[in-house]
């Protein structure tokens, strides 16, 4: 379904709830709807152009649509999407993550435990 800025604008303000947002005020005067990233830059609804200073808000910071980056999920996606790491278990990326991950920090920290946020 194609919609326009106007009811994308709508919508949101209808139906989502915005961190650190006056409602009031955005009720009044909706913000951008950005639909599409390429390397550092997003663009809203209208086609505008801009910089990601915020890099997805610290989740994007090695830009958006990288292909290596692409690829590796592809990848991974195809051979395990998830498992979770309960029970005495684990999976060869968690695994290699929590090793390098080690590696990186000062030799105090020997042991990673990955927390998934579910709001």
């Amino acid at each position: 379904m194609t919609r326009t800025t106007e009811q994308w604008q709508a919508l949101d303000t209808k139906s989502h709830l915005h961190p650190f947002t006056d409602f009031n005020g955005y009720a009044k005067k909706p913000g951008r709807i950005i639909n599409r990233a390429e390397h550092i830059y997003i663009y809203d609804t209208d086609g505008t152009e801009f910089l990601d200073a915020m890099s997805g808000l610290w989740c994007c910071s090695l830009g958006y649509s990288q292909p290596e980056i692409a690829a590796a999920v592809n990848a991974q996606f195809k051979q395990l999407p998830y498992y979770n790491n309960f029970f005495q278990c684990s999976n060869a990326p968690a695994v290699e993550l929590a090793d390098r991950l080690v590696q990186m920090t000062p030799e105090q920290f020997t042991h990673v435990f990955f927390y998934q946020l579910r709001l």
